[in-house]
């Protein structure tokens, strides 16, 4: 039998209703695949630029940017609190450095 037929079973075998069984998988896949997941090498790169800002930044902005970036992180469906576009727009440092941020967790993405 193929993947996808096994697959299929397994979700029919999940709930009564295929379709709604399978939005609810295909969801908590989207957030626990989240492409700015945090990897080993992303947090590296995290740690290293926060140590760099700590004596150049205000201690509570930068704390601030560091609580935002661990909320979106919790990867649990109905807790996820991922970080929004707006959150990224404009040039002060809190947008600035969510926007490096996930640029480097994307690159890292499929990295441990």
């Amino acid at each position: 039998m193929s993947f996808q037929h096994l697959y299929r079973r397994l979700i029919q075998a999940a709930g009564s209703e295929e379709g709604r069984t399978l939005r609810t998988v295909a969801g908590r896949s989207a957030v626990v695949n989240y492409i700015y997941r945090s990897t080993g090498d992303g947090i590296s790169w995290i740690i290293y630029e926060i140590m760099k800002l700590k004596d150049r930044t205000k201690r509570q902005e930068l704390q601030d940017i560091t609580d935002r970036f661990i909320e979106s992180q919790v990867l649990v469906p109905g807790k996820w609190r991922p970080i929004t576009q707006e959150e990224v727009a404009g040039q002060s440092l809190k947008p600035r450095f969510l926007r490096r941020i996930q640029k480097t967790l994307a690159q890292h993405h499929e990295l441990i």
